[in-house]
């Protein structure tokens, strides 16, 4: 029975910790690529979006015919 123990004890145990240490640090690496990406894609969709925000006032500047300067005084009479 000691035997066994010592063979646990002496080789084992620590071969078992070596391969979980290689495991997380295997996920650990995988899952911040992971969360790198994530941002990566959201950072582009932003963008994307703010592109399409900008597209579409000035879609509607030039289909209004009307400057930022001119809605402003626009709205100033109905905040009096």
């Amino acid at each position: 029975m000691t035997y066994i123990l010592s063979l646990l004890t002496g080789k084992l145990i620590p071969i078992l910790g070596g391969v979980v240490a290689l495991a997380l640090a295997f996920f650990g690496i995988r899952f911040k690529f992971i969360r790198q990406g994530r941002k990566i894609e959201q950072a582009k969709q932003q963008a994307a979006t703010k592109r399409n925000l900008e597209t579409r006032d000035e879609i509607e500047e030039a289909i209004s015919g009307r400057t930022d300067d001119d809605k402003r005084k626009g709205l100033k009479k109905w905040s009096r």
